[in-house]
């Protein structure tokens, strides 16, 4: 069974953790959630559209970061939420929440580790801290911190065994996601047409 890691457990957290198991067929996502209120929530959330996907709470967060590869951080938190330690070594870091400049969801050593950041958006250079700081701190050079357009294209490679990706988000990508959303329940002929 293939599993996948989520810090946090708010919406944001529930559904990254939807969207990850659907992309990558893991089995189990473990969460850490800081309380039984929000842990609840999570797993009843993430049951309504995985039911299959079993939901694990960690006792803290190094046990989430020792039992596998992939983690995704979707916190509001000001201060990293993952282990500054060799421990990331080798894993696959995904920042989704912490989105500005005086907030930094992973530690520093995710970025010595890692050497490079891959962005979704080039205004995260200049926009939040999982960006900002570690350049400003010469742990990641500005110029390894590369668009997710350019890996995606093969302009630039990912290289490496610990990898970091950080979402600030971009309208541009949620209108297209909209768009296409729109046009598959057209052509199925679901939803229903509002007029205002």
């Amino acid at each position: 069974m293939s599993s996948f890691g989520v810090v946090g457990a708010g919406v944001q957290a529930a559904w990254q953790a939807i969207y990850t198991a659907a992309e990558t067929g893991a089995d189990i996502v473990l969460v850490f959630a800081r309380s039984d209120r929000s842990f609840l929530r999570f797993r009843d959330t993430v049951a309504r559209f995985r039911p299959d996907l079993v939901v694990e709470r960690c006792a803290d967060v190094t046990d989430l970061v020792r039992r596998t590869d992939l983690i995704v951080a979707a916190t509001t938190s000001s201060t990293p939420v993952l282990p500054d330690s060799d421990l990331l070594r080798g894993k696959t870091l995904v920042s989704v929440g912490s989105f500005r400049p005086h907030m930094q969801e992973l530690p520093d050593a995710a970025y010595r580790l890692a050497g490079a950041i891959v962005v979704d958006s080039p205004a995260a250079i200049h926009e939040v801290g999982d960006v900002i700081n570690p350049v400003a701190a010469g742990l990641v050079p500005a110029d390894r911190v590369t668009g997710l357009a350019d890996l995606v294209s093969g302009t630039h490679a990912a290289t490496g065994s610990t990898r970091i990706f950080k979402s600030v988000g971009h309208a541009i990508f949620d209108l297209f996601a909209a768009r296409h959303f729109h046009r598959l329940a057209v052509e199925r002929g679901l939803g229903q047409e509002l007029n205002q």
